[in-house]
C-alpha cells in the first residue's frame, strides 16, 4: 500500500473504514451502554439489588431437560408444528439462495441433508433448554456481500470471491 502523496499518510482510507463499517454499531450498542451506565450509577446509590446474581458461578454447564422431562399437549404440538413448517420454508429458501449465489445447484439429497442438520439442531436445542436452532438468512447476505464461501473441492484458501475481484 502506498502513502498518500499530499499528506504522507501510509493509510489514507484507514479512518474511513470505521465510518463505513461501524456506522450502525453505536445505535445498536446504545441500549447496552445505557444499561451498563445505569447499573454503575445505581451501585453507589444502593439502588442495585441482585443477591442471586452475585451468588452465581462464573462458569456453568447446561443440563439436559433442566426444567423436567418432555410433556406432550395437543395445543403445544399444533403450535410448534406450524412454527417448524414456517422454519422449514425459511431454511429451504436459505439453502436455495446460497446455492444460487455460489453457482451450485443443490440436489435433492443435499437438500435432505440440510433439512436433517436443521432438524438435529432443533432437537439439540430442545434437549438443552434453548430455542430451536435454524439456518439464518443473514448468512445469505454475508455471502453475497463478502463473496466468501467454503467449498471443500477447491484448494485450501480459495473462495468464490476471486471471480468478483475481492481477492
Amino acid at each position: 500500500m502506498s502513502a498518500d502523496a499530499r499528506t504522507g499518510d501510509p493509510c489514507p482510507r484507514c479512518d474511513s473504514l470505521p465510518r463505513k463499517f461501524g456506522r450502525g454499531i453505536w445505535q445498536n450498542l446504545a441500549t447496552l451502554v445505557g444499561i451498563i451506565i445505569g447499573t454503575i450509577v445505581a451501585i453507589p446509590l444502593a439502588d442495585f439489588h441482585a443477591p442471586t446474581l452475585t451468588n452465581w458461578s462464573w462458569i456453568a454447564f447446561t443440563l439436559p431437560f433442566r426444567f423436567g422431562g418432555p410433556t406432550f399437549h395437543i395445543g403445544a404440538i399444533a403450535t410448534m408444528t406450524v412454527i417448524m413448517l414456517i422454519t422449514l420454508v425459511e431454511s429451504a429458501a436459505v439453502f436455495l439462495a446460497l446455492g444460487e449465489i455460489t453457482g451450485r445447484k443443490l440436489t435433492r439429497r443435499e437438500m435432505a441433508r440440510a433439512f436433517r442438520a436443521d432438524g438435529l439442531g432443533i432437537l439439540v436445542g430442545g434437549i438443552f433448554n434453548a430455542f430451536p436452532y435454524t439456518s439464518y438468512s443473514q448468512n445469505v447476505g454475508l455471502v453475497t456481500v463478502t463473496g466468501v464461501v467454503y467449498v471443500p473441492s477447491r484448494p485450501k484458501g480459495s473462495s468464490s470471491g476471486r471471480d468478483r475481484g475481492i481477492f
